[in-house]
């Protein structure tokens, strides 16, 4: 069959044709020379029979006088005829003449005749034995097979040629051309297979009719597909430039948390450039980028567990105090059509807002001109540190600087603030570094001790706050300040419980120093009465300072 494989339909049915005739010839000739075979045969019989009645009275008076001379003048008349291969003559008597000439037929019988006497007795006195000759026989049978054969040629020939003709004008050509005017068709053309005008009611008239409309249908289709194609990728060409273009950062991760892709704006982000891309994938996201990553592993396990958005902001991994880094970050859970689980996410970068909130918290927090503590945040800070289990030996000091009015009356509000600022500076140097300085408004002040003992600590603090306060204070303008300061300590838990009554007492011992000459430190005693005491005398006085 690879013959025919890459030959085209109307050569094959020709070839195919062509077989099958020459098959049926083949078999007619078969069956017609065994026919004939057998025909001759019988005629072959038939005649030697009819030569065998000829001679048969002649053949018996030879065997009955038993005269070779004549039985040797029978068989050479029976061998002239072309139909006897071979002769034999036999009698009672002890005659046997036997004769022959060509090739004996094939599968032929010898033929034999009882010789009687020829005065009428029915005794038996020999016999007369002939076999057909071959050539006779083949030559009979080649003849009627080469008529059978042309008699069934000529009318097979016929029928195929017309066949074939037939074939040729109503399938091959128009299935012909139909392929030729499909394989010509470009995709999206309009161009269409023309109607046969032989083949319009018929099968392959159906077919050229199902065939246009085919086409129109996949025209159609492939025009609607341009049309969404142009639309998917203009909507491809605007995402990919959101893509690229957002302000947030974009990511992938695998189950594990490694990075599968990413957009360039979340490299920029994290501090990497594109060329970091291919570098990173396939990295831990959590390790590589926060500065604590199990919060982020945190997040994917629980976006995991809940299936729901899971949202934090993070610090970097590069942020310093002076750049401070921080991120926003969504992430959750996908799975696949193939059941595959990842992560997406986005990352905003923070970190202005994060800034602008410390300072604004900063500010909220924190005086304007001096950089200290306000109020609320001081009390907020002493009321946690109260109704913690380190409360113990905590003091709070009131401050009210002494002259400050006068000198800020005097030189103006300019040479004010540098007195303050100056004083701001002065107090934190005289504290520890976990204590706290606040100020309160105008000239006064708050100073919270943590974890001081009264007196070891903090009357020293306090005597060492008076003198570095009693420095005078030079501007620029080459301005002399004096100034002093009034202070009124409260301990914790003796003064009060709470930062309300432990200020309250603060600020009763202050102003009993301010009635008392000022430049001082005053406390309540166990009695209720409050005791000043001052730097110059502290120490012959040290006897008077009340013990708790």
């Amino acid at each position: 069959m690879t013959l025919f494989s890459n030959k085209s339909l109307h050569y094959k049915l020709v070839s195919y044709g062509f077989l099958s005739a020459l098959v049926f010839l083949c078999i007619i000739t078969f069956v017609s020379f065994h026919l004939e075979v057998n025909n001759a045969n019988h005629k072959a019989k038939v005649m030697i029979n009819q030569l065998m009645d000829t001679v048969e009275t002649t053949a018996a008076i030879a065997v009955y006088a038993n005269n070779s001379q004549i039985a040797n003048d029978v068989l050479d008349g029976l061998l002239h005829n072309d139909v006897v291969h071979k002769v034999t003559m036999t009698s009672d008597g002890g005659l046997f003449i036997e004769k022959m000439k060509g090739e004996p037929a094939k599968n032929q019988k010898e033929i034999i005749r009882e010789l009687f006497s020829p005065f009428g007795e029915k005794k038996s006195l020999g016999q007369l034995s002939i076999i057909p000759a071959a050539d006779f026989n083949l030559s009979e049978i080649q003849h009627a097979v080469i008529i059978n054969a042309l008699t069934a040629l000529i009318p097979i020939g016929l029928t195929l040629l017309v066949m074939l003709l037939v074939t040729h004008s109503l399938f091959s050509k128009p299935l012909t051309l139909i392929s030729n005017t499909l394989r010509d068709i470009l995709a999206g053309e309009q161009e269409r297979i023309e109607p046969l005008e032989n083949n319009k009611n018929n099968e392959l008239g159906r077919l050229i009719v199902n065939i246009n409309k085919i086409l129109d249908l996949k025209n159609t289709k492939l025009s609607t597909q341009n049309i969404l194609r142009k639309r998917v990728e203009s909507v491809e060409k605007k995402l990919r430039n959101i893509f690229e273009s957002t302000s947030a950062g974009l990511f992938l991760l695998d189950k594990e948390g490694k990075i599968l892709t990413c957009t360039p704006t979340l490299l920029k982000i994290l501090g990497y450039e594109d060329d970091h891309l291919i570098a990173i994938n396939g990295q831990s996201f959590a390790t590589l980028f926060f500065k604590e990553p199990m919060q982020f592993q945190k997040m994917m396990q629980n976006a995991l567990a809940l299936e729901q958005l899971e949202a934090r902001d993070l610090m970097l991994h590069n942020d310093t105090k002076e750049n401070p880094l921080w991120v926003h970050c969504l992430v959750s859970k996908i799975v696949g059509t193939n059941g595959i689980i990842r992560f997406e996410g986005v990352i905003f970068d923070i970190s202005k807002r994060v800034a602008a909130e410390k300072a604004m918290h900063y500010e909220a927090n924190h005086d304007a001109l001096t950089g200290l503590l306000r109020r609320n945040a001081a009390e907020l800070h002493a009321t946690k540190h109260l109704a913690s289990t380190n409360s113990a030996a905590t003091i709070l000091m009131m401050l009210d600087l002494d002259g400050f009015k006068q000198a800020n009356d005097t030189y103006g509000h300019d040479v004010g603030d540098i007195v303050l600022i100056q004083t701001a500076r002065r107090l934190e140097a005289c504290v520890r570094h976990n204590d706290i300085v606040c100020r309160l408004g105008g000239d006064e002040f708050l100073i919270i001790l943590f974890n001081c003992d009264a007196v070891s600590t903090g009357f020293n603090i306090a005597s060492n706050i008076i003198t570095a306060i009693r420095v005078p204070i030079t501007t620029e303008a080459q301005i002399t300040v004096n100034i002093g300061v009034s202070i009124g300590i409260a301990l914790f838990p003796i003064h009060g419980t709470t930062v309300e009554t432990l200020l309250k007492s603060a600020d009763e011992a202050m102003y009993e120093v301010k009635r008392n000459g000022k430049n001082g430190y005053g406390i309540k005693g166990k009695n209720g009465k409050i005791s000043v005491h001052r730097t110059a005398v502290q120490k012959r006085d040290q006897r008077s300072i009340p013990s708790y």
